[in-house]
């Protein structure tokens, strides 16, 4: 019963440790005029590690106000890369959802962020399938469309 009430103290203190960051009432918004910030998705954290280091921490909230979301990928992007994050969840009404990565950036102001519902992501898929034949860049397509397939659980087609 001890070694019971020892591991549920400390598998409660490690969750508050690891959610202390994320604490919505601590949590800065940046609201910049990039784009980046959407109706549904909002900058929660952006800094960087050190001063003058290339590396930068950032957060952003996906919230459902309106109407649940059924969020399919979060694409994470600065001026020197992107990151995907396939996501493929449902966040309730009213509810909130934070995602994150460690990126690469010149400096904090080009961290953007776009959310892609499933909706979103089926109607890309089915456009770069269309457009295959005729696009110049079918090895980025075929990528991204391999990317889309695998956060929706789909069986990745052979071409």
């Amino acid at each position: 019963m001890n070694k019971k009430i020892i591991f549920f103290t400390f598998s409660a203190l490690v969750g508050s440790l690891i959610l202390a960051p994320l604490h919505t009432s601590e949590a800065q918004t940046y609201a910049g005029n990039d784009g980046s910030v959407s109706k549904y998705l909002t900058k929660t954290l952006v800094k960087q590690y050190k001063i003058g280091s290339p590396y930068w921490s950032y957060i952003v909230k996906a919230c459902a106000t309106d109407y649940a979301l059924a969020v399919s990928m979060i694409d994470l992007k600065s001026d020197v890369e992107k990151v995907t994050l396939g996501v493929n969840q449902v966040i309730p009404k009213g509810e909130c959802s934070y995602y994150g990565a460690v990126m690469k950036a010149k400096e904090g102001k080009t961290l953007g962020a776009t959310l892609i519902t499933k909706t979103d992501a089926l109607n890309e898929a089915q456009s770069i399938i269309s457009n295959l034949s005729k696009n110049p860049n079918r090895d980025q397509s075929i990528e991204r469309l391999m990317e889309i397939f695998q956060t929706l659980g789909f069986a990745i087609p052979r071409f």
